[in-house]
């Protein structure tokens, strides 16, 4: 190698060595987090919202209807289809980093005016002909990290978007249970409605006939008619809050509307309470992951953009065969080639790069904040979801007591009606008293189990990639959704 060779390639390596990435690297903003929750968590065990946590009400239907929408829900499918739309994108944002090769063949055949003869070889006719094939190689090196800093935000972006297709997840889930319970809360009051309608028509036959014996009046004959009448209208509210209730759900599954197949409210079970802390929100939230992976891209953008003050090298290269006769076209003497280096920077562009850099950092502080917004946001429905709970268990013992009290006293109306002591009369009003008690029983139940829901939506937790890889449907890329915070910034 000749002195300029070894000159230029020592040159050329050091500029290589150089290089870096333009830009500030991530660092994850400073995230105040309390220490614990103020709602008290009792009954707590680890790990359950790492798993299939709708199981533990115990209906198998349950969780027929869970896997269905997770298969069918079209939400769902849009998210997944956004998540191969993003693979895509940074598969091509990659490719940058690589040369490109490609290829041509240009035959042609062409007559010239005689009467220019200029260019005219002497002897050749006027028409022409001119055969070319070869390859070409072009390479743009990325001396500045323009390119790194485009994958690393395109990585990011691709990971937002597969956050965002495991809240999608949580959401489609904590919905089908949540409208589940609202459905069997809603058969069981429609059951007690018809059973207060046949115990006011019962009372109300029996003041008819004591009207026409002549011991009661035509008085309370319609007050009680006017009752019945009332409960009577209630029966058909309420089975078109069922047919509502079973139309969402057939939303959620991605099915035609139809029945719904389903157990009772009675004889589920409450699954446990997931424990945690509030930083544990950080790592479990779909929302908070796709929120930071925005502003991991918002940063790399801003290197995108600075890379805009430094030239850029290209080098370039060319070989292949020419002749006007093809006979000729693969003799040693058609051989072609060409090599070129490159270097382009702009001087002056009134202030355009300037601009484009400032609104990368301000697109940046806005996913700062947004981010920061939404961490906010989780802790807060994680705080009420407990809260709630904590009230609904205080508000569903209360009326499990006053149950248990008007049973007492439906069975002594019952013993003293059977002893004369009082009138058929005074047992229907237990009685009534006593469906009115057990309607706020399954609601209490409802609510108890809603609020459970409502704990393991606001925590997320793991069982989003469990089911995933369940079904096949993991990460597209080797890379771990937890983003790296680099100790220090490189801005050049």
């Amino acid at each position: 190698m000749n002195r300029f060779g070894w000159r230029s390639g020592v040159a050329l390596a050091a500029l290589l060595v150089a290089a870096c990435s333009t830009g500030p690297d991530y660092r994850r903003p400073e995230v105040p987090l309390p220490a614990r929750w103020q709602a008290p968590q009792t009954d707590t065990a680890p790990g359950l919202v790492d798993g299939a946590w709708w199981a533990g009400f115990g209906d198998p239907m349950l969780e027929r209807l869970v896997d269905e929408a997770i298969e069918s829900n079209k939400n769902l499918r849009l998210a997944a289809q956004r998540v191969q739309q993003y693979e895509a994108r940074l598969r091509g944002s990659e490719a940058a980093r690589y040369p490109s090769v490609g290829y041509g063949a240009a035959p042609s055949r062409e007559r010239r005016s005689e009467e220019r003869p200029n260019g005219l070889r002497p002897g050749r006719g006027p028409t022409l002909s001119n055969f070319e094939l070869g390859g070409t190689v072009s390479w743009e090196l990325d001396l500045w990290g323009r390119v790194r800093r485009s994958n690393e935000a395109a990585l990011a972006d691709l990971l937002g978007t597969q956050e965002a297709r495991r809240g999608v997840m949580l959401t489609v889930v904590a919905d089908v249970v949540s409208g589940y319970l609202q459905l069997l809360e809603l058969d069981r009051r429609l059951v007690l409605a018809r059973d207060k309608l046949a115990l006011r028509r019962q009372a109300l036959a029996l003041v008819d006939e004591r009207r026409k014996g002549g011991s009661s009046t035509r008085l309370e004959v319609e007050r009680l008619r006017a009752l019945a009448e009332e409960q009577a209208a209630e029966l058909p509210a309420i089975e078109r809050e069922i047919a509502s209730a079973e139309l969402a759900l057939c939303a959620l599954l991605g099915r035609a509307p139809g029945p719904i197949e389903r157990g009772a409210l009675d004889v589920l079970t409450l699954p446990g309470m997931p424990d945690g802390v509030p930083a544990d929100v950080l790592t479990r939230r779909p929302d908070i992951a796709a929120a930071e992976q925005a502003l991991v891209s918002a940063n790399a953008r801003i290197g995108v953009a600075r890379s805009a003050y430094f030239p850029s090298l290209s080098l370039s290269a060319a070989i292949g065969l020419a002749s006007d006769d093809l006979r000729w076209l693969f003799a040693e003497t058609a051989r072609t080639g060409s090599l070129a280096a490159a270097l382009a920077g702009t001087l002056f562009d009134g202030g355009r790069t300037e601009a484009e850099v400032r609104e990368a950092q301000a697109l940046r502080a806005q996913a700062e904040t947004t981010f920061l917004e939404v961490v906010q946001t989780a802790l807060l429905e994680v705080e009420d979801a407990l809260s709630a709970r904590v009230r609904a268990d205080q508000r569903s013992v209360a009326i499990d007591r006053r149950v248990k009290a008007l049973e007492q006293l439906q069975a002594l109306t019952d013993a003293r009606v059977t002893g004369g002591q009082s009138g058929r009369l005074d047992l229907y009003a237990a009685e009534l008293d006593l469906a009115d008690a057990r309607a706020q029983q399954a609601e209490g139940r409802r609510d108890r189990m809603l609020a459970l829901v409502a704990i393991y939506k606001a925590m997320g937790g793991g069982w989003m990639s469990e089911q995933e890889s369940h079904r096949g449907v993991g990460p597209a890329t080797g890379q771990a959704h937890v983003v790296a915070t680099p100790a220090a910034e490189s801005v050049r």
